[in-house]
């Protein structure tokens, strides 16, 4: 029965028919009014987008629905049952220097050490498309400058005037319900409230250790308030209950259940003479509990059988933005300060209070000052630079100076061509757990910071019917922060590994569009770098069909086989992705996806005998009605 049920949606979504003109023109009026073409910036990088039409066909419910789609990137299991992105050959998602933006908010996260963990499963119920940038990111983004950058763009509540409600069910046990609220309050007055609950399920895996789970109960409520051209407010809470599979800790693990509570809001204000203000604050809990029958080692050098921990990590952020405009130029300046408070609020090994070897309060105080120039040299040529210097007060270590600089160029030829050349040199800051707080490798307050140089080209060719680019780049990385190979005590301590080393990555992809409701992709990837402990050569194949009331998505993820850090040796991947949408009235659809169809997704070792992938084989079904 799954077998031709499987067969039924493949062959189901690649079928053709006649659609009348009136839908026609008012898909080809919704393409040419997507948000996207408003807000992605060309000269900010290599630039991915998912439009909303593409995340609504995919039926991608949460942000790793994308990621896992995307070029260089990896979707692991890691230590603790988080399925999380990873940059190509490497083994976890430390030392990313990914940034992740909701309009002009930077979600961070001082607990977890990537902001991906905890926003992986972000719903994207809210959210009108997503623009990835690769390859060396750009200063107009504000906030710690990164080499890829996420942005997250809310859906506008003018457009969306209504009501709308989604339920899904999974053959696993799945569920989720989500409701969104937006409009406008009068003519200067808009709002938008969408809230969440996901009930997360998987299979118990088994193994030599016993039972390991990775359920989770994740609730998110998110908010806007604009003002026409003159502000915007808007904040999230997210409250989320995991199992995690066995932590870092290993070994007997009996109890392992792990919190996560996060809070923040940001005002962003446009002020006369073409400026803007940025103002945020963010408070994130992440505490976690563990009981075992075998004593463990944490970093302060204490032996436990059960650890009760929460960290609390409070931000402050502001930003002054200056813009300066000519007739081919364009000049963003600055100016910013963020202050981020980290302190143990309950550390307690076997019922007693501990101390840590970091104390219960650090700050990390940065400040900055950064420069954003563009010149166009005629209607065909362009040139950008970005510059921005750093400057990091630590608690317990000597003040660091950051640089970043970046070099652009971007020229269309011949009407077809787009050519985009960039060179960038960044200096990054260790994660506040490497400096300060970590639960088994010791903290190092006197880390210094790494570099991160990037080369990259990308040629594009505009054709009628499809487009086609090709790209590359390289990367330097020095200094990187890392562990002792063969560590002569334990616990191992962080440390800089002094030492450079390379990358290179290139990419091939093509986009052909049959017309406006239909389209496929089809993109080649390869990484060469030292000693990979993930995969380093991928592709991606997708489908995006509409017919009548039905609009359908095929997509095959194929990664490559690997050996991991402790040797273990995989075969390559298929992870396939169905999904179909019916749109039975203008109020109603149905909704029916089919996930790892072919049960051969990505796998990584949890446990000395026990695999995992992101997500395991499964359907999902729902609806959603508009009021």
């Amino acid at each position: 029965m799954k077998r031709v049920l499987l067969c039924a949606i493949f062959c189901f979504s690649l079928l053709a028919a006649q659609e009348n003109e009136f839908e026609k023109l008012l898909n080809r009026y919704a393409n040419h009014h997507e948000l996207y073409l408003s807000t992605k910036k060309e000269n900010a990088g290599h630039v991915i987008i998912f439009s909303r039409r593409d995340i609504d066909r995919m039926q991608a419910y949460i942000l790793d629905d994308l990621l896992k789609t995307v070029r260089f990137f990896n979707i692991k299991v890691d230590s603790r049952g988080f399925a999380v992105p990873v940059l190509a050959g490497a083994s976890n998602s430390y030392n990313q220097p990914i940034r992740i933006y909701i309009d002009n908010y930077q979600i961070e996260s001082n607990t977890f050490g990537s902001p991906l963990d905890k926003i992986g499963k972000i719903n994207l119920y809210f959210i009108d498309h997503v623009e990835i940038y690769l390859l060396g990111s750009s200063t107009q983004f504000g906030g710690d400058p990164g080499s890829i950058v996420i942005k997250l763009y809310t859906k506008k509540p003018e457009r969306e005037n209504g009501t709308f409600l989604q339920l899904l069910a999974g053959s696993d046990h799945s569920n989720s319900e989500e409701i969104l609220f937006a409009g406008e309050l009068n003519k200067d007055y808009s709002f938008l409230f969408n809230a969440t609950r996901l009930e997360d399920r998987y299979d118990t895996i088994h193994s030599k250790i016993g039972p390991l789970d990775r359920d989770g109960k994740r609730y998110d409520f998110y908010a806007k308030l604009n003002h026409r051209d003159d502000f915007e407010i808007d904040m999230e809470y997210i409250h989320h209950r995991y199992d995690i599979l066995k932590s870092a800790l290993k070994k007997d693990i009996r109890l392992n259940e792990g919190k996560l509570e996060n809070l923040y809001i940001h005002l962003n204000k446009r002020l006369p003479w073409q400026m803007m203000i940025d103002v945020s604050f963010t408070n994130e809990e992440n505490g976690f509990e563990f009981l075992t029958g075998t004593p463990q080692i944490l970093s302060n050098n204490k032996k436990v059988s059960s650890l009760e921990q929460t960290l609390v990590t409070e931000i402050g952020y502001g930003a002054l933005t200056k813009t300066f405009e000519w007739n081919k130029a364009q000049l963003l300046l600055r100016a910013e300060h963020k202050s981020s408070h980290l302190r143990l609020k309950r550390y307690n090994g076997d019922g007693n209070a501990m101390k840590h070897i970091s104390g219960n309060r650090n700050t990390i105080r940065r400040t900055a000052i950064s420069a954003h120039f563009r010149y166009d040299i005629d209607d065909s040529n362009r040139l950008v630079v970005g510059l921005e210097r750093a400057f990091v007060d630590l608690d317990r270590s000597s003040d660091k100076t950051l640089d970043y600089a970046r070099a652009g160029y971007i020229t269309n030829i011949y009407k077809r061509f787009d050519v985009k050349v960039f060179a960038t040199h960044k200096e990054i800051m260790p994660t506040s757990k490497e400096l300060y707080y970590s639960t088994v490798i010791k903290s190092n307050p006197n880390l210094k910071p790494y570099t991160f140089d990037t080369y990259s080209t990308e040629i594009i060719y505009n054709a009628d019917r499809y487009t086609l680019e090709f790209g590359g780049g390289k990367n330097f990385v020095e200094d990187i922060v890392t562990t002792p190979q063969n560590p002569k005590s334990k616990p191992p301590t962080f440390i800089n590994s002094g030492r450079k080393t390379s990358s290179y990555k290139s990419y091939l992809r093509l986009d052909y569009f049959l017309d406006t409701d239909n389209k496929w992709t089809a993109e080649i990837f390869k990484t060469w770098i030292d000693d990979p402990t993930s995969p380093t050569a991928g592709a991606y194949l997708a489908l995006f069909n509409s017919f009548g009331q039905f609009e359908c998505y095929n997509g095959l993820v194929y990664r490559e086989e690997y050996t991991d850090r402790n040797g273990k040796a995989f075969d390559a991947s298929f992870d396939w992705t169905a999904a179909i949408t019916w749109h039975k009235s203008k109020h109603l659809l149905f909704k029916l996806k089919g996930e790892n169809l072919l049960d051969r997704a990505l796998e990584s070792y949890i446990a000395d005998d026990a695999i995992a992938t992101p997500r395991e084989r499964r359907l999902l079904i729902g609806m959603e009605y508009t009021f």
